[in-house]
């Protein structure tokens, strides 16, 4: 029960930022074009968690958002970032299944960070 309530604020949190991501647009974009001014192509999970506790353990996904970085880094069409937003979806959720988490949980976790991926993306990804 406490790790589907932990989910659901979770998502109510992650919904609450959204609704109000008309007024920071600006905020982000221009954070965006400084972070990519920076030496480093990776940063982890950005503005997001690198990992989430559940059931008492703390599972890392650092790596897949790393990886998810080099592909924005390298950049290419809008098609191409969608390929590498979905295949972050599912590197994340492949993290979470092989720590046990259930596939429903495991898919909902994941969906999140897809989405926020897609909404807030665009303004790191390198379009070429």
């Amino acid at each position: 029960m406490a790790k589907k309530l932990f989910l659901v604020g979770f998502v109510l949190v992650f919904c609450a930022f959204s609704a109000f991501a008309g007024d920071i647009w600006d905020s982000i974009a221009s954070w965006a074009e400084e972070e990519s001014l920076g030496d480093s192509v990776v940063n982890g999970c950005t503005i997001s968690p690198d990992g989430i506790y559940y059931n008492g353990k703390y599972i890392r996904f650092i790596n897949q958002c790393n990886m998810h970085d080099v592909d924005y880094y390298y950049g290419g069409s809008e098609k191409d970032r969608e390929v590498a937003d979905l295949k972050l979806k599912r590197n994340i959720k492949s993290v979470l299944k092989s720590n046990g988490i259930p596939e429903n949980d495991a898919e909902l976790i994941s969906s999140i960070y897809y989405q926020g991926v897609r909404i807030f993306g665009r303004y790191f990804y390198n379009y070429h």
